[in-house]
């Protein structure tokens, strides 16, 4: 019998293109300020589009910037942060160390 598949192990099974792991990581070293490192998710999704050579739409739809349980599980906090219903400000990613406990 077949189970279902929890959401622990998809997010376990998440890979990204090499391209779009290296955009990430310069994008966290260049704007890292000792504490955190928060950058515009069209910065992302510019570099991610010319490293691959594909178009900003082939970026979203293949998902490649949902990279959140991929560094998640390696350590650090992410947060991802885009406007809600009349709002108006620029979607950004923060990528923080994570706390001990």
């Amino acid at each position: 019998m077949i189970n279902p598949i929890a959401p622990q192990e998809v997010e376990l099974n998440v890979t990204k293109p090499d391209e779009v792991i290296q955009v990430f990581n310069d994008l966290i070293q260049e704007n890292w300020d000792g504490r955190k490192s928060c950058f515009r998710l069209k910065a992302v999704a510019d570099r991610v589009s010319e490293a691959m050579e594909i178009t900003l739409p082939e970026v979203f739809d293949r998902h490649y910037l949902d990279v959140e349980p991929i560094y998640r599980r390696i350590g650090w906090r992410v947060k991802y942060d885009e406007p809600g219903f009349n709002e108006t400000y620029p979607a950004t990613f923060t990528f923080s160390k994570e706390e001990k406990s």
